[in-house]
């Protein structure tokens, strides 16, 4: 994209970008599962789950990480 190669530490870094977020995924959707588990309707297990409880430390070890 930029008229570089990518060398060995350039993917290592872009797997350990993508392995974060596929990570954070899990996190937020488990924890949605857990709120339709405590007994939420689907629309407020999404709005009340991920967005009060997790985002923060997710967006924190997003940020961090990149």
């Amino acid at each position: 994209m930029f008229g570089k190669s990518l060398d060995f530490f350039a993917m290592l870094g872009l797997l350990g970008l993508i392995g974060m977020n596929i990570k954070n995924a899990i996190v937020l959707v488990d924890e949605i599962g857990l709120q339709l588990n405590a007994g939420l309707s689907p629309v407020n297990a999404v709005d009340r789950g991920p967005t009060k409880t997790r985002i923060v430390p997710v967006t924190m070890a997003s940020g961090t990480t990149s």
